[in-house]
């Protein structure tokens, strides 16, 4: 059997932004997409996952491997979906738990730490910092913060439009998993197809005041593995 050959590649150059994405493919030649509506980045790779599928040999097996930016910060949402969420959203029940009976590692760490409001490294600081403006080339605006908060209000506002904002920005996610599966039936492949979700990591959305992935608790180091095969899969495992 001859070896397997990687005949289409996409990467983003560098990793990428949300808006007008620069890709360069396997000949190592960039295109930057800049029309509307198809300038995002999770709207450009679905596209061109599609345009593969529908372009293989029949027949013929074939991998796909599709790696999304979303949700990496700073979060961008389709401007579409600027509207979804518009909260308030459920803080989570350890949000404002003291950590003092934690072990010091737990207490000292504060990286995208909600529980340090003015810090440049907190959600507050990031989502009034420069990044999330200049991130928006589009116009998808954000929210301005008020003026006169406390502490306390700082976190629980970085926490509102943090959280908004992820749920909308993985809203093209969603709706990308979506036109990949409906492809495939189209296509009258989707029963001998294996579809793999997955991620490199968990995220800390306000749990203990914290933000992002890396400490080593549970919602951080819990990792989604979804499979769906019909010819192999009939009945759903846990």
């Amino acid at each position: 059997m001859p070896a397997p050959v990687i005949d289409v590649t996409l990467a983003a150059a560098p990793q990428g932004t949300y808006d007008n994405p620069t890709f360069r493919d396997e000949t190592a030649t960039e295109t930057t997409y800049s029309t509307a509506p198809d300038n995002y980045f999770t709207t450009v790779i679905t596209s061109k996952v599609v345009e593969r599928i529908e372009g293989r040999t029949p027949g013929v097996p074939f991998f796909v491997w599709m790696a999304h930016k979303a949700p990496h910060l700073p979060l961008v949402p389709r401007s579409d979906h600027t509207a979804l969420y518009p909260g308030p959203i459920a803080e989570p029940a350890t949000f404002n738990e003291a950590l003092l009976a934690r072990p010091e590692p737990i207490r000292a760490t504060n990286v995208y730490n909600l529980n340090a409001p003015l810090s440049v490294l907190s959600l507050y600081g990031l989502w009034v910092g420069a990044q999330y403006t200049t991130a928006r080339p589009t116009g998808v605006g954000k929210d301005a913060a008020p003026g006169g908060m406390t502490d306390q209000q700082k976190k629980e506002w970085g926490y509102q439009e943090s959280a908004g904002d992820y749920g909308r920005t993985i809203a093209a996610l969603d709706e990308s998993v979506d036109t990949i599966v409906d492809t495939l039936a189209a296509e009258g492949i989707t029963n001998n197809t294996l579809i793999i979700f997955t991620a490199d990591n968990g995220w800390h959305m306000g749990d203990w005041g914290w933000y992002e992935k890396r400490r080593a608790t549970e919602p951080s180091i819990r990792v989604p593995l979804i499979l769906k095969w019909p010819a192999e899969i009939a009945s759903p495992i846990v």
